[in-house]
């Protein structure tokens, strides 16, 4: 019995030693939130990404909330970009001007099937595309020239 409560003990001690090492060599950086805007309900920012050095691409949602793809610049601007369907993992991935996610989208003929595919959205043609019909593609990235996409089939 009480060389298990000396393990633990020891091990408590480790850890405490490695987060109080850690925390000493990592620079604290003072931020200002970006998004100012007071709402009544909780709203949450998911996946940001930054687009450039002065806007975050996040997926927006909440109680009362749509959820939507949002730009926020460094002064608290949000502007809605796009309200997508029902994103299947709820991921997104951006790059190079284009942001696709995957979307679950439900069989027209049996409503016990459904199906996921990939939905990319062009920031600066403010399109659409959809590839993939009756697939079950997952987790799309897409690669930094923004030209390819990887996903899990």
């Amino acid at each position: 019995m009480e060389s298990r409560k000396v393990f633990f003990n020891n091990a408590l001690d480790l850890y405490r030693d490695h987060w109080r090492k850690s925390r000493e060599n990592r620079r604290v950086k003072e931020y200002s939130p970006w998004n100012r805007e007071n709402k009544k309900h909780y709203t949450s920012y998911n996946f940001p990404q930054w687009i450039d050095d002065s806007k975050v691409l996040a997926y927006k949602t909440g109680m009362d909330q749509l959820p939507e793809f949002v730009t926020i610049d460094t002064a608290g601007n949000e502007k809605r970009i796009f309200r997508p369907g029902y994103l299947n993992s709820g991921r997104f991935n951006y790059s190079n001007g284009k942001l696709v996610w995957d979307e679950l989208v439900a069989d027209v003929r049996w409503s016990n099937r459904n199906y996921s595919l990939l939905r990319v959205y062009d920031l600066e043609k403010k399109t659409i595309s959809t590839l993939g019909y009756g697939t079950r593609y997952y987790a799309p990235a897409l690669s930094k020239a923004g030209d390819r996409i990887a996903c899990i089939e």
